[in-house]
């Protein structure tokens, strides 16, 4: 797709609009302390729910609670309670009163801290119990804001100081979840980055889309248990967290699966600026206070199905079934089966947190099939570029040698004006293997090879660093040096030096002889012929020189 401004357009709007909201939410608040900082023991007395008796070991009970209607729970405290105590329950998006002798001695979500929304959160309730109340009856009167299926749990008390701890280890599976998550996202920033250094952008989308989707289910993962109340009160601003996450992460997958299916880019495509405008309505509709992402949570559920059955679809239509394509279904798969276990214990024991464990086992395994099917695009992307380097190589150097052949040599002073300004020096030398035909009219072809081979030898020992070695055919050879102060008069004598001490292996006079011109640099096309006339006057006149020296003709 070239045209990817509304895409772009409707992406940024709702990344910046969710981010606003969650910071407002975070900064807006007066919040009521549920922080969690204390350990809870279950309380083993009989309970009351609407009258009806239950034992402790029946609980939890399931309820299908209608938005406004209450649930009363009645239950006897403890006969020993001591400083500092309170009293811990898990709260399903609910206003929560506590009562003893018909008095309120602590409360959750009457009074919220928000100007707009009702976002308290799934969260796990803490309200200070008095030591003059133990032994006494309290009630619990649960009324929540929307209509949902919850689980009437135990009643946890305890003292403070011990809890985080328990916390920590009801959530470890959850907190192995995350880490594993979060190690997946940086392993493949590591990737994206390095792409970008190697200016190889042919998976950067895939890339972008599977970190941006990484991190929002880990969001979601973190944020719809209790672990953010280890270190924060603000459910609200958490809750949000959860259902915005929630509301985009199946948007990058559209992405994602955008670059999997070309036949259907134009679909995903359109999927993807459908998708960004729902946590765009999310937070509207939020801040104008009327209605909460709870109460569109089927937009978010509808969009998510629509995506996933399309891609499974179109990835059975595949007509060549790919590595990538079978990662993919794999990983679909088991995210279907994790979805249909989340969505059975959701309706089963919504306030457990197993849908989270299912749904996170699932997303993980999905990931996992994806970040599989990104690596296995990453190498076959590797295994091109090295094939194309391997014909590049082919294609611009001397199969002799190994130097650049002729055609680089041209490449480079076409593109010269890219990399110089006008002025700046440009060196050619130009070198020859002078009686090489002697040569290889006496021993051979391979014996001129050979000969050739350590003249190239030679001269990348002596322009190693300072200039681009270039081996035309035959016995021609040059050395280009572009925009730098050398000592042109030193380099020749090196190289001349290096040629005296080189055993050519055969009887035959072999000697160098080598020519060089400087000249500023110009635009003019006629510029590298002139600087190449020059050095070729100054090589025949070195020529006619080893001819008078050593009695040799050409």
């Amino acid at each position: 797709m070239k045209n990817r401004l509304p895409l772009i357009i409707t992406e940024t709007a709702a990344i910046v609009l969710v981010l606003v909201a969650i910071i407002i939410s975070f900064a807006a608040g007066d919040y009521e302390n549920t922080q969690i900082t204390g350990e809870d023991r279950e309380i083993t007395s009989g309970y009351l729910i609407d009258e009806t008796h239950y034992t402790y070991n029946s609980l939890p009970v399931h309820v299908s609670a209608k938005k406004g209607t209450s649930v009363s729970v009645k239950t006897m405290l403890p006969a020993d309670i001591g400083d500092d105590w309170s009293i811990s329950f898990l709260a399903l998006y609910s206003k929560c009163e506590v009562f003893s002798g018909g008095k309120l001695i602590g409360s959750y979500g009457s009074k919220l801290p928000l100007d707009f929304g009702r976002m308290v959160g799934n969260i796990r309730v803490i309200i200070p119990i008095p030591k003059d109340l133990a032994g006494s009856q309290i009630e619990l009167v649960i009324t929540p804001y929307y209509s949902v299926s919850m689980d009437i749990s135990p009643i946890k008390i305890g003292p403070t100081g011990e809890i985080k701890y328990n916390i920590l280890k009801a959530n470890v599976v959850r907190i192995i979840m995350i880490s594993i998550l979060v190690t997946l996202i940086f392993t493949a920033a590591v990737i994206l980055i390095n792409q970008f250094f190697e200016k190889s952008y042919g998976n950067v989308r895939l890339f972008g889309n599977f970190i941006l989707l990484v991190i929002f289910v880990t969001c979601w993962l973190y944020c719809s248990c209790d672990l953010p109340q280890l270190h924060t009160n603000a459910n609200e601003a958490v809750s949000l967290i959860s259902f915005l996450s929630l509301s985009c992460f199946t948007v990058p997958f559209a992405g994602f699966c955008e670059q999997m299916f070309q036949r259907r880019q134009r679909l995903f495509f359109l999927l993807q600026i459908a998708g960004w405008c729902i946590p765009i309505l999310n937070v509207l509709l939020f801040v104008t206070n009327i209605a909460d992402p709870m109460d569109i949570l089927f937009l978010t559920h509808a969009y998510m199905i629509i995506v996933v059955i399309l891609s499974v679809a179109f990835a059975f239509l595949e007509p060549q079934k790919t590595p990538e394509t079978r990662f993919f279904l794999v990983g679909i798969v088991l995210l279907l089966i994790a979805a249909v276990g989340g969505f059975i214990c959701y309706f089963i024991a919504p306030s457990k947190g197993y849908d989270g464990i299912w749904f996170g086992f699932g997303f993980i395994a999905f990931i996992a099939s994806l970040f599989l099917l990104i690596l296995s695009k990453q190498v076959s992307l590797i295994k091109e570029r090295q094939n194309l380097d391997a014909y590049k190589h082919l294609a611009y150097s001397n199969v002799i040698t190994g130097l650049s052949n002729r055609t680089a040599f041209d490449e480079a002073f076409a593109s010269m004006q890219n990399r110089l300004n006008i002025g700046e020096p440009v060196t050619i030398y130009l070198a020859e293997l002078f009686n090489h035909k002697s040569l290889v009219e006496k021993y051979g072809h391979q014996a001129g090879d050979n000969a050739l081979r350590l003249f190239g030898q030679n001269l990348e020992k002596a322009f190693r660093n300072t200039g681009t070695c270039y081996h035309f055919g035959g016995d021609e050879f040059a050395v280009v040096i572009e925009s730098t102060m050398v000592d042109v008069r030193k380099l020749k004598a090196s190289f001349e030096e290096l040629c005296s001490r080189t055993d050519f292996m055969f009887d035959a006079k072999l000697f160098s002889t080598i020519g060089y011109s400087t000249l500023p640099f110009e635009t003019d096309p006629s510029f590298k012929d002139k600087l190449i006339d020059r050095a070729t006057e100054a090589l025949r006149e070195e020529e006619r020189r080893l001819k008078a020296i050593h009695g040799l003709n050409a």
